[in-house]
């Protein structure tokens, strides 16, 4: 059975929490990028000791590296198993892409996982470089009319219900700050017909509303 899952969200919306709770001060704001991990090559992927990944943000093993592994600092705590792809972080089940392995007696995350999944929670806005005035921003949410996205047939939940669900909140968060926002849809509709048209109306959307932000909302899943 497939599970719709939150993370991806989640990663908006921690985004997005830079724009809610300090808007003036984003202005040509540059977070500097941390230091680099030194990555192995392990079952066809590049890796990096989740140690040294933890290390990069306060974070310490509370115990021994065995085949499970708590990395814990002042805000947050990050729990590992042995291949694995679920993890915990901050007591929220996450879903990494490709599972924890053990390799020299340690535990590795995949470069992919702790650089596009685990980093921008930990440190919001890593290496994003912002427009010196952000005044509109386009909220995507993914599919939409005949293209569900992902499914959960015994829950009754669809992708594409939830994305809608998901901007229509933020929207209204957003508007409360004093950005304009704008949809590119707002009911259960496609763009286009064709998956490469519909993808494409999005972005024309977003050029025509001169959007300063343009932000796709998804879901992933899992088996």
């Amino acid at each position: 059975m497939r599970r719709l899952l939150h993370w991806r969200a989640c990663l908006v919306t921690c985004a997005l929490g830079l724009l809610l709770t300090a808007p003036a001060v984003l202005a040509n704001v540059r977070v500097p990028p941390v230091r680099p991990t030194p990555v192995v090559r392990l079952a066809g992927a590049d890796y990096v000791d989740a140690l040294n990944f933890g290390a990069r943000f306060g974070l310490k093993a509370t115990g021994p590296v065995g085949l499970r592994l708590s990395l814990r600092g002042a805000f947050h705590r990050l729990d590992l198993e042995a291949d694995s792809r679920e993890a915990w972080l901050n007591g929220v089940r996450v879903f990494l892409g490709d599972p924890v392995r053990v390799h020299k007696g340690g535990l590795y995350l995949s470069r992919l996982d702790a650089d596009k999944l685990l980093t921008p929670i930990l440190q919001p806005g890593v290496g994003v470089i912002l427009p010196a005035e952000v005044k509109t921003i386009m909220l995507d949410p993914g599919h939409g009319g005949h293209d569900p996205g992902m499914q959960n047939a015994r829950l009754g939940l669809t992708e594409k219900t939830l994305t809608l669900d998901t901007v229509q909140r933020l929207k209204k968060l957003l508007e409360a700050q004093g950005f304009k926002v704008r949809l590119t849809r707002d009911s259960d509709r496609n763009l286009a017909r064709g998956k490469a048209n519909d993808l494409r109306a999005r972005v024309d959307a977003a050029a025509e509303a001169a959007a300063d932000l343009f932000i796709s909302v998804h879901y992933n899943s899992v088996e």
